[in-house]
């Protein structure tokens, strides 16, 4: 306005007429206004496709390193494309992990098990959930199951989860020794017995588990009737079917074929992390629930009704 009135007065000293738009300085500030959108929706544009355009080309790169390190995903070593893998997981997996044991409900009463507990992330998870009451209700702090029993044939880390539970233990004499980490592949697990287990998690482990059928005969066996089991899945980032040896099961449909074939009722659901902005965090949840034979069904309304009651 103030280069406006001033180009505008100089004209008049010399005698000369002004530019009409040089008179009116609301139609300036229209015109400038414009252009200042015109430049932030642009920017904004610009902004969002070069976002998009880095997150595709994460997720190709990512897609074509996987099979290059697919045995370190599954269980990495001590050397280098270890080390790769399991800054892969820890930068992609964490919130994921963190968001999916957020959604496993869990209760005191509840055994649960991790399959694939990785550097301790649903640890962490399951000690912070036992630090937070619940949203609303601050009169009841939860509790961490009564029984937690982490599953990681990586020696590397079953290294790193030991090193939290060390610390727990100076910190909290009470909940560490609730806590197991076994080495066996849960193809096999005699270290829990029929019917015991209320929940399993496990977050980008189904890729891995050959032959499917039998690692999920174990995993039913083993869950009470009505107990879950819940695969996290990043399918969008996964090499294509046929192209590596460990990442095996990477067809949503067959994971669920083969999950009704023994038995469980499926669910499954698009889960979206922090919002949903980064695909790489964001994944599909495959929920299989053990189900109730006529029998189990019966005693269980039965105990509901007496819960009722008192």
């Amino acid at each position: 306005h103030k280069l406006v009135t001033t180009s505008s007065q100089h004209l008049v000293n010399r005698g000369l007429r002004p530019h009409r738009r040089i008179l009116k300085p609301k139609t300036d500030r229209k015109i400038l206004t414009i252009h200042r959108v015109s430049c932030f929706t642009a920017r904004s544009f610009v902004t969002k496709a070069t976002h998009k355009i880095m997150n595709f080309i994460k997720k190709a790169f990512i897609k074509w390193l996987l099979p290059q390190i697919s045995s370190h995903m599954r269980s990495p070593d001590e050397g280098f494309l270890g080390t790769v893998a399991m800054t892969l997981m820890k930068k992609f997996n964490s919130r994921s992990i963190r968001e999916g044991i957020h959604r496993m409900q869990l209760r005191s009463t509840d055994t649960f098990v991790e399959l694939g507990a990785g550097n301790g992330d649903g640890l962490l998870s399951l000690i912070d959930l036992n630090k937070i009451p619940p949203s609303g209700d601050q009169s009841r702090s939860p509790s961490l199951p009564k029984r937690v029993v982490l599953i990681e044939i990586s020696e590397r880390f079953r290294i790193e989860l030991h090193k939290i539970i060390d610390q727990l233990q100076q910190e909290n004499e009470v909940i560490a020794p609730r806590i197991e980490v076994h080495s066996e592949d849960c193809i096999s697990m005699p270290f829990l017995e029929d019917d015991s287990v209320d929940k399993i998690f496990g977050m980008n482990v189904v890729y891995f588990l050959s032959p499917l059928e039998d690692y999920l005969r174990e995993i039913k066996r083993v869950l009470k009737p009505g107990g879950k089991i819940v695969f996290g899945c990043k399918f969008g980032s996964l090499p294509r079917e046929g192209t590596s040896k460990e990442f095996v099961n990477v067809n949503r449909h067959v994971i669920c074929d083969a999950l009704e074939k023994e038995g469980f009722n499926v669910t499954v659901s698009k889960v979206l992390v922090d919002g949903g902005d980064n695909e790489m965090k964001n994944y599909v949840e495959i929920i299989g629930v053990k189900a109730y034979n006529d029998t189990e069904r019966e005693c269980e309304n039965l105990v509901e009704v007496m819960e009722s009651s008192q």
